[in-house]
């Protein structure tokens, strides 16, 4: 009997095969990282969502237009520099040649320069990515048939790196020179792209790296066969019956036009067309160009995408606390602030500014997550507000609302306590770091000694402090704060004020809160926001956001003056009373200014310098003054105007202002004003008896009893 006998085959695939198979994997890994990761984390469950349904909202957004094109630009750019580089290694049948040596990329960057930075940009409605595409690849052929002229002449593989480099720093100086001629709106631009990111890319660049790149890669992959006839050399390649000229002029083609392309939109990138040819020769074994080309492309893909995202790891940006994108707040869908775009960073004090109704309170009700938004997007630390669950959000953003809390029997430190709720287990019972942390708080706003005092014995500026300890000792990143200075005495007030300012210094916790004051703003704020008739009117530093003409516009008020010189809020009272004119200078009159425009005097003033603390003042109470420079000097006329102005009023007060010096025309004033008959109250506070005709006063006190009885 006859008993055959079957062996079963196992399919064991070869080496190669294998190799490709782990390329592509970690190709598809390294893309799934690059769309997971960045400043906001996605799970990757939540972006295959993103991708399959479509929906909006920012983390929408963020997929399809910032991250889903960087990606697959940093695959498509990677992959077709490592085939450009290799197409000119076997062309040139030399190991250390690659787009960047050979000056291709220096005559990319060339064009684009010529593009970018001349009066060529002029003729365009827009220099589009199609347009930069064109003028990279014209560059880089332009390069690269002068290089080839050059080879056909000089067989010697050393002089032609000689010659690509030469050609690349020729390139580059006149890129120079052109970017030292260029308007600095432009050259910033230019700067930015030669620095060579794939940030930035949108779907139209993708689709252009994909239609005109994709129909290279599939003029490449059919010259395989050819690139491996010219591995031989020339005389063996055209006795086998190859074109020499025609697979020249295609390679040539091919390779140029990928460098130029991707240099056009990534900017010059030096390594990969080098480096990841040799890469794959190493790890497949291989010569042949029937796999190099492919596994070029994958390596290409996976270096650069590697590298991006270790780039984007190391130096990410510091992400602001604090960042609102076309905000709209209000209720039920109806806006009552919009267009909020502003950006908050860490250490910072802003002010929010306006007058009531304004919606400052809401603003601030919205961030805390008390109010949805109309519209618009919300980030906290990176993050998209309406993302974070409430626990994340209390452990980065504290709140101190207007409304009044009393809770019963609870000491301060038991107040106080209650902020580590976000960070207490299920019981909320306080460990050693816990009780560190409230006594640091309550440090912080200078209250350990109220510790253990009862909640509802405190004054307001007292519980004011506890307020704001409690909310330190949520350990936040952000604080925001509704009228922290409401029903607070001046004292307690300061102080508030003070440590919120101090908190922005050591401990950089960005610090939002909405005042009344404008004077306090301007001294404490880093930036200042200002709010009226549903929109964020101005925006920046309180000394450039601040003056009389935009305070006046916010409050609509034309009897009081704010002056950021001075950080402080004058009020006029121009009345029908006497007429006065004040010999002041050196700030001696700003008292006095003030004194009688409360008590309805008009006044006048001078003669003032223009950088005196009285020149400021004046101006701000609506006082009229005569005042010069300190370069000018007083002149007689100027003497002569002060006296007139003088002459119309019914009485003179001597503030007390310097007799010499830049003021020592004062003494002449007052000569005048007796001259002329003028009554002359004094409030010099010297040793010797005033001058005959001049009433004496010992202090404002008994100047405004003087000029009752007058």
């Amino acid at each position: 009997m006859n008993v055959t006998v079957l062996h079963t085959v196992h399919y064991r695939p070869d080496r190669t095969t294998v190799l490709f198979i782990l390329l592509l994997l970690a190709v598809t890994a390294i893309l799934a990282v690059n769309v997971c990761s960045g400043s906001v984390d996605l799970a990757p469950g939540r972006i295959w969502r993103i991708l399959t349904v479509p929906e909006g909202g920012t983390e929408s957004f963020i997929v399809w237009n910032i991250r889903l094109p960087r990606a697959l630009a940093t695959i498509l750019g990677g992959g077709y520099l490592a085939v450009s580089g290799l197409l000119l290694q076997v062309y040139f049948r030399n190991p250390v040649v690659g787009p960047f040596i050979l000056g291709i990329s220096s005559g990319a960057s060339l064009m684009v320069s010529l593009v970018m930075l001349t009066t060529l940009a002029l003729n365009l409605t827009m220099i589009t990515p199609w347009v930069t595409t064109l003028a990279a690849m014209l560059g880089a052929y332009g390069v690269m048939v002068l290089v080839v002229a050059i080879a056909a002449r000089v067989r010697n593989g050393l002089t032609l790196l000689v010659v690509g480099l030469m050609m690349g720093y020729l390139c580059h100086s006149v890129t120079s020179v052109l970017t030292a001629l260029a308007e600095k709106e432009q050259v910033k631009g230019f700067v930015l792209w030669q620095l060579g990111s794939f940030s930035g890319f949108k779907w139209i660049e993708i689709r252009l790296l994909l239609v005109a790149g994709g129909l290279l890669l599939t003029m490449i992959l059919l010259l395989a066969k050819p690139l491996n006839g010219l591995l031989l050399g020339e005389e063996y390649a055209r006795s086998m019956g190859l074109n020499i000229r025609r697979c020249r002029v295609l390679v040539l083609l091919a390779a140029c036009g990928l460098a130029g392309m991707v240099t056009a939109m990534a900017g010059p990138v030096a390594f990969i067309g080098l480096a990841v040819p040799h890469m794959a020769r190493l790890l497949f074994s291989s010569s042949d160009n029937r796999l190099l080309i492919t596994a070029s492309f994958l390596l290409g893909a996976l270096v650069t995408s590697g590298c991006d995202y270790v780039a984007r790891s190391l130096l990410a940006p510091v992400e602001l606390p604090l960042v609102c994108r076309d905000l709209a707040v209000g209720y039920n869908g109806r806006s009552v602030l919009e267009g909020i775009d502003l950006e908050f960073a860490a250490g910072q004090f802003i002010s929010l500014l306006g007058p009531n109704g304004a919606g400052k309170t809401t603003f601030l009700r919205t961030l805390s997550r008390h109010l949805a938004p109309v519209r618009g997007t919300v980030m906290v630390a990176g993050h998209p507000l309406a993302s974070l669950r409430q626990a994340d959000l209390a452990r980065l953003m504290a709140v101190v609302l207007t409304e009044r809390v009393t809770p019963p029997l609870f000491s301060a430190f038991q107040f106080v306590a209650l902020g580590r709720y976000p960070h207490t287990g299920f019981l909320g019972r306080l460990d050693d770091r816990d009780r560190e942390v409230v006594r640091r708080s309550l440090a912080a706003v200078h209250a350990l000694d109220l510790a253990g005092r009862d909640f509802a014995s405190l004054s307001d500026g007292e519980r004011q402090k506890v307020l704001v300890a409690r909310a330190l000792a949520q350990e936040p990143r952000i604080l925001l704060l509704d009228e922290p200075t409401a029903h607070l005495d001046l004292r307690h007030r300061l102080e508030v004020m003070a440590i919120l300012r101090d908190l922005c210094r050591v401990s950089g916790i960005t610090v939002l809160a909405s005042l009344h004051d404008v004077d306090i703003a301007a001294r404490v704020s880093d930036r200042v926001v200002l709010v009226k008739d549903g929109a964020v009117t101005s925006w920046g530093c309180p000394e450039e956001v601040l003056d009389a003409e935009s305070v006046a516009r916010l409050y609509d008020f034309d009897q009081a003056c704010f002056d950021n010189r001075l950080g402080s809020i004058e009020l006029g009272g121009n009345g029908d009373r006497d007429r006065v004119f004040v010999v002041a200078g050196s700030g001696s009159g700003a008292p006095v200014y003030r004194m009688l425009a409360r008590r309805g005097h008009p006044v006048a003033t001078g003669i003032l310098l223009d950088n005196d603390l009285d020149c400021f003042v004046a101006a701000c109470l609506g006082v009229r003054s005569r005042s010069v420079s300190l370069a000018r000097g007083i002149r007689e006329e100027d003497l002569e105007a002060a006296s007139t102005m003088m002459a119309a009023c019914s009485l003179v007060i001597d503030a007390g202002g310097p007799l010499d010096g830049p003021c020592r025309d004062n003494r002449l004033l007052l000569e005048k004003a007796l001259a002329l008959g003028l009554p002359v109250f004094s409030l010099r506070r010297e040793g010797s008896p005033p001058a005959p005709g001049i009433t004496a006063c010992a202090g404002p006190g008994e100047l405004l009893e003087k000029l009752e009885r007058y």
